[in-house]
Parts: structure tokens; C-alpha cells; sequence
């Protein structure tokens, strides 16, 4: 299940991977979404903040699996993918969040970086200082006019 639907592999390539035949695959997927909908219809039962809790984890579990996949790949077309597959997840958690009424709305689009937290700190920093200094020759400005 992980390599179909976090990985999103197709169905054969799983098949080839494992050993076994597109059939065997076909009837597993099967009978775990069968599963699944049946856990589902006792999960509608519970209170929405389980609910969301769970979805959450779920969310950062699959979050945490394409950044490391990220990390050890080689080639920057699957590095593209991997990013694009963890940007639309983004999405596709705030509408969630939203449809839970958790967030009001959901963002135009998810951002995704591969900035390192140290970058980000010095470019915030950045910003921070020039937006400062704007402001106080702004009001240097004002002052000459007075």
C-alpha cells in the first residue's frame, strides 16, 4: 500500500518488485480498500478531533517518507516529482483542514522549499532589517518635511 499510494508506484512495477503477479496485487489493494471502508464507516462514529488527530499523523507520516525519498534521490526529474507530489499532499491536507473547518480557508497554493532553516532564519532576518530601515527613512522623511 505504501508504494502504491505514498509512493505512488503502478501496480505492475509493485508486482515485479515483490515477485509476485499483477493479480495478487490487484486482489490485495482490493481487499484492503474493502478494509478500509469498513474502518471508515466506524471512524465516521468517533468524535472529529480523533478524527483529525489521526488524519494528521497520517499527513506527516507521508510528508516525512517523500522528504527522505527527496533527500537520497539522484536525479532532478524524480526530485521534481517528489516535490510536486508533496505539494499537491499540501493541498490536499488544507482542504481537509477546511472541509473540518479547522482553517478558514484554504492557501491559492501550497509553498514548498527546499530552503534549509538556517537560509530561511538569515533571509527573514534580512527582509527584517531592510523592512527597518524602510521604516525608519521613512520617518526621517517625515520629519525634513515637518
Amino acid at each position: 500500500m505504501r508504494l502504491r499510494f505514498v509512493k505512488r508506484w503502478p501496480i505492475d512495477q509493485i508486482a515485479q518488485v515483490l515477485g509476485v503477479s499483477v493479480k495478487t496485487i490487484e486482489r490485495d489493494i482490493k481487499a484492503i480498500v474493502e478494509h478500509n471502508n469498513l474502518v471508515a464507516r466506524d471512524d465516521l462514529k468517533q468524535p472529529v478531533e480523533r478524527t483529525l488527530w489521526e488524519a494528521t499523523l497520517n499527513y506527516h507520516e507521508r510528508q516525512m517518507l517523500r522528504w527522505q525519498e527527496f533527500a537520497n534521490a539522484k536525479d532532478p526529474g524524480v526530485k521534481n516529482r517528489i516535490l510536486r507530489d508533496i505539494q499537491a499532499d499540501e493541498e490536499q491536507h488544507y482542504k481537509l483542514l477546511q472541509s473540518l473547518g479547522v482553517v478558514e480557508r484554504v492557501p491559492e497554493q501550497a509553498v514548498v522549499t527546499t530552503e534549509s532553516w538556517e537560509d530561511r532564519i538569515r533571509r527573514l532576518q534580512a527582509e527584517r532589517a531592510a523592512a527597518a530601515e524602510a521604516a525608519g527613512q521613512g520617518a526621517d522623511d517625515e520629519d525634513d518635511t515637518e
